[in-house]
Formats: structure tokens, sequence, C-alpha cells
């Protein structure tokens, strides 16, 4: 896991050197908040911020940043085949903390609760989702996702069950 993510270290460094201690976490400024893996580059073993598009009212713990990417990795690579097996399982907080520690970075139960707020309050804001919805779905996706895998098969066989029944009517109509 540690050689998987070291391309992730210039990201902290860079965000570590724009932190401050307080109440015994590290802190950025809200204006962090999308300097994702994905919006980062490393030119000359340094990284740069590119597409800056979301800002976070308050300050932000460089812990939950971390916990937000590797989360939004998880879940990008969710539907992949080919995925290297330390980052696959189906309940997301033990594989974030895999990552996390890969990197150095001890994860608590705060920095989670302060992760699902924050994302549920994104996911109201840019998707219009409920707030409570949105903290339920990514609690079950941190801790027990198998209400929403039989939630997610349900909802297939109502799918199938339609079409049967549609393409059984459309028989009978004829």
């Amino acid at each position: 896991m540690d050689a998987l993510f070291a391309p992730c270290r210039a990201w902290l460094e860079a965000l570590r050197a724009r932190s401050h201690l307080q109440n015994g976490r590290l802190l950025v400024d809200g204006d962090f908040l999308d300097c994702n893996w994905s919006n980062s580059y490393i030119v000359n073993g340094r990284c740069v911020f590119v597409d800056h598009e979301w800002a976070w009212h308050d300050k932000l713990s460089l812990t939950t940043l971390v916990i937000r990417n590797a989360y939004s990795l998880i879940e990008e690579l969710e539907d992949l085949g080919d995925v290297a097996p330390v980052l696959r399982g189906k309940v997301r907080r033990p594989v974030t903390t895999r990552i996390a520690r890969s990197l150095g970075v001890t994860t608590t139960a705060r920095d989670f609760r302060e992760f699902s707020k924050i994302q549920a309050r994104i996911a109201e804001v840019v998707f219009g989702e409920r707030y409570a919805k949105a903290r339920l779905v990514i609690w079950l996706r941190l801790e027990c996702p198998w209400p929403l895998l039989w939630l997610q098969g349900g909802k297939r066989k109502i799918r199938l069950l339609r079409r049967l029944l549609q393409r059984l009517v459309d028989r009978l109509s004829v």
C-alpha cells in the first residue's frame, strides 16, 4: 500500500506546509476543499494544485481531506474489475484507514464524522440531495454496506420484473 500511494505524499506535504496546528489537529483553510488528488500534479517533486472550483466556509482537518480523497478514490474504483486487492472491500472505512496510514496519517472516529458531515453538506448544496439521507448513505458505505447492496439488488429485480410483466402484457394484448 505504501508504494501505491507514494505519489500522494507530495500532495500531503504541500497541504501540511499550508496548515496550522489548532487543538492538536492540523487544519487548512476551506479554500483547499477541492485540492484533491485528481486536481493536483507533481512538477519537479512539488505539488501543484489546479481547478479550485469549491471552497468550504470553515477550516478543514487535514485528516478529513485525506479521508475525503481516499473515499472518493474507492468510489471511483468500485465498478472496475481489475483493482488491487488492498483497495477492494465493500466496507470502505478499513480501506480508507489503510490508505491514510500508508501516508502516515492516523484517523479517528471524529475525523470520519467530520468527513461525513462535510460530504453530506456538499451533496445537499451541489446535487440537491437531502442531508440526512446523504449522511446515512455515507455512513452505510463506510461501516455497513449490506443494506445498500440489498436495496440495489432489489431495485434490479424490480426492474427485471417490470420488464417481464410488460412483455407478458404486450403478448396478451396482441
